[in-house]
């Protein structure tokens, strides 16, 4: 990881010492053409609030592309009152594309640590938006981002083309367009929860299981209403308990530094869509759970071939920052 206590790997002599031994010698050399073998630095999780342009160039110059597995950039402002210099136009068009076939776990925050527009400045428009739900990113698991309503139907629209994403992590949502319809207080993380899980009851392949929306955690259950399948989570393929502790199948997942899952994160201000809850987290009885509106009519579905399909489920729980790396980050520690 990258702190601000840490040696500033981004000034040119540090640069200089860890570049591609083929750069190292013919400074005209093309990274581009540089064999994997020639990169002297093999890092493969960064994750630092203290984001500069000179960190995107050095991870440009010293890291052989598709070899980042972990990029987590949140501005917090632990070092400067001043927000990053950095637009979101440089992180896509660096580590994100550069590392596309690699990225399993990606997280894009501005928003620093006190209510501010600041989380606009990084929020995914359009073509970012497209990009990542393009199917090109095929090792991506965990996601987290901010983007604009606008686009929220065509998220939803694009999803199946993305079924390896196990976690999505909308951080905020910018209402810039609601306000002119006058009807963001009538949307709240448990509404936009359910449009999400009828995409994945339409469509069995897509894996979704854990979503973040500001600052609510859901989780979408699959199983038979009655008998012993009654409240397992069959999303991974094997039956998983709806409240265990275990870390889900991950090798990339860390085992230390857990936090507590305790308080919830306050709402920034700055014009983000005002989500209000209308559920309390889930106690592990069953109370916030709510049905998927393609399959509220029966408790068991049939499929094509005439086996049964178990139900989904939306369940509201505590953020699981034990088993989501993108969750845990959102605590802003380093």
């Amino acid at each position: 990881m990258i702190s601000p206590t840490s040696p500033d790997v981004s000034k040119p002599l540090c640069r200089r010492k860890i570049v591609p031994l083929a750069r190292s010698t013919t400074e005209s050399a093309d990274l581009s053409s540089t064999p994997a073998s020639e990169y002297r630095l093999n890092l493969r999780r960064i994750h630092t609030d203290t984001v500069s342009s000179a960190l995107i160039q050095f991870l440009k110059e010293t890291l052989a592309p598709n070899s980042l597995e972990w990029l987590f950039l949140q501005d917090s402002g632990a070092v400067t009152s001043e927000s990053s210099p950095v637009t979101i136009d440089q992180i896509f068009k660096g580590p994100i594309r550069r590392h596309k076939s690699s990225l399993k776990k990606l997280m894009i925050d501005s928003a620093g640590p006190a209510p501010s527009t600041r989380w606009r400045k990084w929020k995914f428009d359009r073509e970012i938006l497209s990009y990542i739900v393009s199917g090109k990113m095929g090792t991506l698991r965990e996601v987290a981002f901010s983007l604009d309503y606008k686009d929220w139907h065509f998220l939803l629209q694009r999803l199946p083309q993305i079924p390896h994403v196990r976690t999505l992590y909308i951080l905020r949502i910018s209402d810039s367009h609601l306000h002119h319809h006058h009807h963001s207080d009538h949307l709240d993380p448990k509404e936009l929860a359910l449009q999400l899980m009828d995409v994945v009851a339409f469509r069995p392949d897509v894996e979704l299981c854990y979503l973040g929306i500001s600052n609510k955690c859901f989780e979408i259950m699959e199983g038979t209403s009655s008998g012993d399948d009654a409240g397992i989570n069959f999303r991974d393929g094997a039956a998983v308990s709806a409240n265990a502790d275990n870390s889900e199948d991950d090798v990339d997942s860390d085992d230390d530094d857990e936090d507590d899952e305790d308080d919830d994160d306050d709402d920034d201000g700055g014009g983000a869509m005002d989500l209000h809850p209308t559920a309390n987290a889930s106690d592990g009885n069953g109370d916030d759970e709510w049905m998927s509106d393609t399959d509220a009519d029966s408790d068991i579905l049939m499929g094509e071939d005439g086996t049964r399909q178990p139900r989904l489920k939306l369940r509201e729980i505590l953020f699981y920052d034990d088993k989501v790396d993108v969750f845990r980050a959102r605590h802003r520690k380093l």
